[in-house]
């Protein structure tokens, strides 16, 4: 999950629980299908991930979309 949602500022928070160990693949992409921002973390234990976006993003509606180590794909859905 991700929290605050609306986001607020230029971080990500993401939860992640009983997720597996390893390399995901993140990307955010526009109600228009358009990916703003592509970013691997690495992630170790239960916790909480940090997403730094590096540009404003104007207020909207977006998808996170998280790759696990396996391919498979969740989309979250956020407001800005």
């Amino acid at each position: 999950r991700v929290f605050p949602n609306p986001v607020t500022g230029n971080i990500i928070h993401l939860q992640m629980i009983n997720q597996s160990a390893g390399l995901y693949n993140i990307r955010l992409i526009s109600s228009e299908g358009k990916v703003l921002m592509t970013k691997q973390i690495q992630h170790y234990n239960d916790g909480i991930e940090n997403i730094e976006v590096e540009s404003r993003i104007p207020k909207g509606i977006y998808q996170l979309e998280v790759s696990d180590p396996g391919g498979r794909k969740n989309s979250i859905s956020l407001y800005y």
